[in-house]
């Protein structure tokens, strides 16, 4: 008699989720012509969120370091991405289909750890209904978990509620 064996981070290919969905940079990265990845290269961008990838109203690069082990900052939902050029607007959007064509959905099972490299590799959720505790705070089957070597950005952060921290903006002397 066979066990029956599941491997954790299985891809799934189902109508229904939710799902995560998973795609390594660097596989996107060889599907772009030089002209996307050089574009991708400068400082053509503006991202409004998380700070820690920006610094005011300055733009930036979408792709930097080695393609091999790339640093990319990048997102895909409305409104957080301002390419400031045409090429730049180009370079994401084929980007953007290069990272659709990498991407698997993985079903995680509680007790299970999916580990994302946020430095290039790029992840989504599929929408789903979600539940609340008696304090209105989103009750998550899948945490998350940040290790930054620099907490320099996380100074100026007021609690808010339990779980939620908001940026206190500076005040001018």
């Amino acid at each position: 008699m066979r066990a029956k064996v599941e491997h954790p981070f299985r891809v799934i290919k189902r109508k229904f989720g939710p799902l995560t969905h998973w795609a390594d940079a660097r596989n996107a990265l060889k599907l772009l012509g030089n002209q996307d990845i050089e574009c991708l290269r400068r400082p053509e961008f503006r991202i409004k969120v998380p700070y820690r990838w920006h610094r005011g109203n300055i733009p930036i690069a979408s792709l930097r370091g080695n393609l091999s082990l790339p640093e990319v900052s990048a997102v895909f939902y409305p409104d957080m991405v301002e390419p400031q050029t045409t090429s730049a607007i180009k370079a994401m959007e084929n980007f953007y289909k290069a990272i659709r064509k990498v991407s698997f959905g993985i079903d995680i099972k509680p007790g299970r750890l999916l580990y994302i490299d946020n430095h290039f590799t790029l992840h989504s959720r599929d929408k789903f209904n979600g539940s609340f505790d008696k304090y209105q705070n989103p009750t998550r089957r899948i945490q998350r978990v940040f290790v930054s070597p620099n907490l320099w950005n996380h100074l100026g952060l007021t609690q808010v509620k339990s779980r939620v921290l908001q940026r206190v903006e500076a005040v001018a002397c």
